[in-house]
């Protein structure tokens, strides 16, 4: 049992120090950092644009986090916010646009490259194989480990 759940937390910490490499490598070809693609992202999916503070819930970042990223993005012309209050919606500005578009491009890309392989039957057990271990973790974390 230990020997299965080490070798379980190797692959998966492999498989996150990997995502990290590959999100480093491909954004720092864009100029960004993988948080500031992420909220770039975000923002993308919401036409009518997103507060910070939602921002901060989406990304799941702290709200300092949010704050420094998004005051890059502003000052890099990337996003702007709908009125001059901090309260404000964000919004992509075109150049902002033209890059989620790319960062967009790179994920589908990385996406289907991951998946090479896996038939659909794979990828289904696969998921909610992730899901289960995901909230049994979360449930362990919140209650601890007494039998």
């Amino acid at each position: 049992m230990i020997t299965r759940f080490s070798r379980f937390t190797a692959h998966i910490a492999e498989i996150y120090w990997m995502i990290q490499k590959i999100e480093r490598e491909e954004m720092e070809q864009l100029g960004l950092k993988g948080p500031q693609a992420q909220c770039l992202v975000a923002i993308s999916r919401r036409s009518e644009g997103v507060t910070a503070a939602e921002l901060s819930t989406i990304c799941e970042k702290d709200k300092a986090a949010i704050s420094r990223i998004v005051s890059d993005l502003i000052s890099r012309r990337l996003v702007t916010r709908s009125g001059g209050s901090y309260r404000a919606a964000l919004q992509l500005t075109e150049e902002g646009r033209k890059i989620t578009d790319i960062v967009n491009e790179k994920v589908s890309l990385a996406a289907r490259r991951v998946g090479e392989g896996l038939d659909e039957g794979s990828r289904t057990v696969l998921y909610h194989s992730l899901a289960l271990i995901s909230n049994n973790l979360k449930k362990i974390s919140q209650e601890g480990l007494t039998p």
